[in-house]
């Protein structure tokens, strides 16, 4: 979906990407009952929404989400772009005055609103945030979350450990077979398979001291890093599932971020699974998403990249972010204007593919229909 680019009255700071809406289509104001005197927070999570209507299964789903989550005492942050007029946005606030919802600001599609998310978790929470503090994403569909979160973080028994500071939840195989139309089980899983080996092979070539896990269940989705570690994310400027994964590729290269995978008995949402298994579209949408990550990832791998900086404006960071951020050692491996170049060259061959390949099905089925008509 495309998100278009709106100010809100709260709006954190950006440059041009920023437009002026009407005032006629002002959004609802943020909601902020954070009491700056309260304790500091262990985690937060963040999200992105985009819903047509409050009846969407996707938005009743992600109210569940929100109320999942107030009731274990996790604050969350949600940037929305759905349409103004919709519902949406009251519907989500309407859950709790625990969590932050607020209009997207920044134009860049899912992208641009994680970060925005991220950062405005660092200003709206001013005080009760340090470096220390997990920061997690997730989409907004997984209500099932919300518990794994508060195991992961706040058990006795915890698994992460200290030096951790990215963690990257893992589903068990069974609930994953079990709970997902099985579609995107397959695809996923040998789409982890896929990353996996092209992490091993880099992380062998770079002789980097990352230790990579067994293996990482990256397209599952959620994450979570200690704040310190914000700037890996807020300073990629990816659109779309890029900036959730890049960035998280960039920590293993750096080698003293600390990634950390954690298994979960994460499920799905059963209607979920009954509205997406063997529908046509989604089958498409995940077909095509393997295509889009080999050059994307090889690229990642090799990219020049600084983290050291603060990041830009763009990102929408508050000042209270600047306090908590590392300053962390550049990477840089890789000539930039090749980089661009293999991206233009990838996103070329994705498109001839796709092409022939619908050329080729449509000439498949009418071969098998005629085939047919002369049975």
């Amino acid at each position: 979906h495309t998100r278009k680019s709106q100010t809100a009255s709260n709006r954190l700071q950006a440059p041009s990407l920023i437009t002026t809406m009407p005032p006629a289509a002002q959004p609802p104001a943020a909601r902020n009952n954070v009491d700056p005197n309260n304790e500091q927070l262990d985690v937060i999570v963040f999200t992105t929404t985009f819903f047509k209507s409050p009846s969407d299964l996707r938005c009743r789903v992600a109210l569940s989400t929100l109320r999942s989550l107030a009731r274990l005492n996790i604050p969350a942050v949600v940037i929305d772009a759905s349409p103004l007029d919709s519902g949406v946005i009251e519907s989500l606030q309407s859950v709790s005055n625990m969590h932050v919802v607020k209009h997207q600001s920044v134009e860049g599609g899912k992208g641009a609103a994680l970060r925005e998310a991220l950062s405005t978790a660092n200003t709206v929470f001013r005080g009760r945030v340090t470096g220390d503090t997990w920061l997690a994403f997730q989409e907004p569909e997984k209500a099932n979350m919300a518990p794994h979160w508060h195991r992961i973080f706040r058990s006795p028994n915890s698994a992460v450990k200290k030096e951790t500071g990215v963690v990257v939840p893992q589903r068990a195989d069974a609930s994953f077979q079990r709970t997902y139309p099985i579609e995107q089980y397959h695809s996923e899983l040998f789409g982890n398979m896929f990353l996996d080996s092209v992490a091993r092979k880099s992380l062998i070539a770079s002789s980097s001291s990352q230790q990579l896990p067994p293996s990482i269940d990256w397209l599952f989705g959620p994450f979570a890093l200690r704040n310190r570690h914000s700037n890996l994310w807020l300073n990629y400027d990816g659109m779309t599932y890029d900036a959730q994964i890049v960035p998280l590729i960039r920590a293993m290269r750096l080698g003293n971020v600390g990634v950390q995978s954690i298994p979960i008995d994460f499920e799905a949402s059963k209607d979920m699974k009954a509205m997406e298994e063997g529908n046509g579209e989604f089958i498409e949408k995940r077909f095509h998403q393997l295509f889009i990550w080999e050059g994307l990832v090889h690229n990642a791998w090799t990219e020049n990249f600084d983290v050291s900086s603060s990041p830009s404006l763009r990102s929408g960071v508050g000042a209270a972010a600047g306090d908590y951020f590392t300053s962390l050692n550049t990477a840089s491996v890789g000539d930039p204007l090749s980089n661009q170049m293999l991206g233009m060259m990838v996103i070329i061959m994705i498109g001839i593919t796709c092409f022939f390949f619908n050329s080729s099905r449509g000439k498949f089925f009418h071969a098998l229909n005629t085939h047919r008509r002369t049975e």
